[in-house]
């Protein structure tokens, strides 16, 4: 799984931006969400989970400790967030770009269906053609 969309999605989740300069408890704890999930669901090293919202390995490593200790004991709503994000990811190699940008991919989606809808009329309009040639 790549750690670029366990960001985007726990960003997307929280409306916060999660390499912001800030010590606000929530923002924080939000950081140690994203810290835990990258950690489980991809296998990228500490330091390269922290230099994407511009962190180093150590703050990542206490961020989990934390995480473990204090946030999912003590801070059930971040903690049901958490849950949330870990029950899209789980069994998944990636992040599908339906959780991430969901109107993008539905537009394509419909896009394709139309596409093949367009291919299959003019394929049974060349059969009709045939026939009564």
């Amino acid at each position: 799984m790549v750690i670029k969309d366990i960001l985007a999605l726990v960003e997307k989740e929280t409306g916060l931006d999660l390499s912001v300069r800030s010590r606000k408890r929530e923002l924080v704890y939000y950081r140690y969400v994203y810290f835990k999930l990258a950690r489980e669901h991809s296998y990228s090293a500490l330091s390269d989970i922290g230099a994407l919202i511009g962190r180093d390995h150590s703050t990542v490593l206490h961020g989990i400790k934390v995480f473990n200790d204090v946030v999912s004991v003590y801070e059930y709503d971040i903690y049901k967030t958490y849950n949330k994000i870990s029950a899209i990811c789980k069994g998944r190699r990636y992040i599908s770009e339906k959780y991430v940008n969901p109107e993008s991919y539905y537009r394509q989606k419909c896009f394709r269906y139309l596409s093949m809808v367009r291919e299959l009329r003019n394929e049974n309009r060349e059969l009709k053609n045939k026939q009564y040639v």
